[in-house]
């Protein structure tokens, strides 16, 4: 017979392999104790991983946080032959092994794809036994960020004066190239680009009229209508 150490976490006793083996310590004191019963079949319990909201171009790698059980208990929570996070952008899922951040907690990084893009992301977890969970996938989106632009600044020089109502006037009635952003036409925020635009924006000028709606100083357009604007103006950059 082989000797058994105190404190061995796996033994050999008359052939018999012992799982659990408690030393001298309070009540267990010389005691082993022999993991018996039927062969584990249940999957490891996901019970818990971040559900990521959607984000714009650039905004780098996402983090996913889980919390893994299965059904024991150790100063190092359960253990697994894998825990896995999965995500793809339309083709076949990839993985990354997740990193165990302490006790029943994991961490895993899904990688930017540097373009706009939907992502879809799960956690696959395998405990010894061989019994894999594997979670419904979730998803977030991955937009181009809203263009910038300044309201009535129309030849896009930084300023707004006389050059921009020239230069409004030139695109619609004498056939000059478009503003490389519509919207900042736009100078009374009513979904067109006409003659109206351009008598709002020589009120404010010369007669004390109203400011432009926003944004005025470099942001995004806060309504939602016909016109658009396409990238961003270049003195918002």
């Amino acid at each position: 017979m082989q000797v058994l150490r105190y404190g061995s976490a796996r033994a050999l006793v008359l052939g018999i392999e012992v799982v659990t083996a408690q030393g001298e310590s309070g009540a267990f004191r010389n005691r082993l104790y022999l993991n018996q019963g039927p062969a584990d079949t249940r999957g490891p319990n996901i019970a818990q991983w971040e559900e990521l909201d959607d984000v714009d171009v650039g905004a780098g790698p996402r983090r996913v946080r889980a919390a893994i059980r299965d059904n024991m208990s150790s100063d190092h929570g359960a253990f697994y032959q894998s825990v896995l996070l999965q995500w793809s952008s339309g083709g076949p899922f990839e993985s990354v092994s997740m990193a165990w951040s302490g006790h029943e907690l994991y961490r895993g990084i899904i990688p930017d794809p540097g373009t706009t893009a939907t992502i879809e992301y799960r956690i696959s977890a395998t405990d010894l036994a061989g019994n894999t969970t594997t979670t419904v996938a979730r998803s977030y989106f991955i937009g181009a960020p809203p263009s910038l632009f300044q309201r009535c600044d129309i030849n896009e020089d930084g300023e707004r004066n006389i050059a921009d109502a020239v230069a409004g006037l030139v695109y619609l009635f004498g056939n000059g190239a478009a503003p490389g952003c519509l919207d900042t036409l736009d100078c009374n925020d009513d979904g067109s680009n006409d003659i109206s635009d351009v008598i709002s924006l020589l009120d404010y000028l010369f007669q004390a009229g109203n400011r432009p709606p926003e944004p005025f100083n470099c942001g995004s357009d806060p309504t939602d209508d016909a016109v658009s604007c396409e990238t961003t103006q270049e003195n918002c950059l």
